[in-house]
């Protein structure tokens, strides 16, 4: 099956499953093969699915999942509320246009792949999962909340850490100690790459790293005067941002 047919096949069974099962056959189809969700990201998807229903839209999109997570309050605190009812109204307009070209249709299983992927089958794909498949996947839901001054990969660092920036550390004459974060978004080699890069560790130390802090959440990279810890952190940070990735790393006495 061309990937075409399976996100219409995608995007038809989500609506089909949350909105009455108004294509049976395509229901019974999806059972089998479309991912589970939590009892968040659940609501999110049956607003999604009635707003395409309720337009005659014949699959679902980015825009109808968009419009669903907004609804979600931990997802509206982090892009905050004036951005969020404006991101809102945007998307509204949009889905009001008419239906999504058929590209935004494969641009959904996109989207469901990248937070299938984050999942790491925790027992289903969370809310924070679907905003981190919107940030990674290019579609019109992106481009929608790019023009509307939403950074992406700070709400969803927000979402990850409860900040989209880690506190400075105030220089003084010493060391500081340098520490990574463990999240479920940034890629394994990402994480080797920034360490590499901007830590000088060599690939073996940033291999045994990274899966150190996979294993208990934070490892110290090292110990930096304050000054030069600062500056690799921002390096590093920049680096990250631009791979749209909510790698956290921060510096502490």
């Amino acid at each position: 099956m061309d990937p075409l047919t399976v996100a219409y096949v995608v995007g038809a069974g989500m609506s089909a499953w949350l909105v009455h099962r108004y294509q049976r056959g395509v229901a019974r189809q999806l059972r089998e093969q479309e991912p589970r969700y939590a009892e968040d990201a659940e609501v999110v998807i049956a607003v999604a699915g009635h707003a395409g229903y309720s337009r005659d839209h014949r699959f679902l999109c980015p825009l109808h999942v968009l419009y669903g997570l907004l609804q979600d309050p931990r997802i509206a605190a982090a892009v905050g509320i004036e951005g969020a009812e404006a991101v809102e109204a945007a998307a509204l307009n949009e889905l009001d246009r008419g239906e999504p070209p058929r590209a935004e249709a494969v641009a959904l299983s996109q989207l469901l792949a990248h937070a299938d992927a984050g999942a790491r089958g925790r027992g289903g794909i969370s809310c924070v999962d679907l905003w981190a498949g919107l940030t990674r996947s290019e579609t019109a839901a992106s481009q929608l909340l790019r023009g509307c001054g939403v950074d992406m990969v700070a709400v969803l660092t927000s979402l990850c850490h409860g900040s989209a920036e880690a506190p400075a550390i105030e220089a003084f004459a010493g060391s500081v100690a340098v520490v990574l974060h463990d999240d479920d978004y940034t890629p394994q080699e990402l994480v080797v790459a920034v360490l590499m890069r901007h830590f000088s560790l060599s690939r073996e130390n940033a291999v045994a790293c990274m899966h150190a802090t996979e294993a208990a959440g934070r490892t110290v990279i090292g110990r930096f005067a304050s000054v030069e810890a600062q500056q690799r952190i921002a390096a590093a940070r920049r680096f990250a941002r631009e791979q749209r990735a909510p790698l956290w790393i921060a510096a502490e006495p």
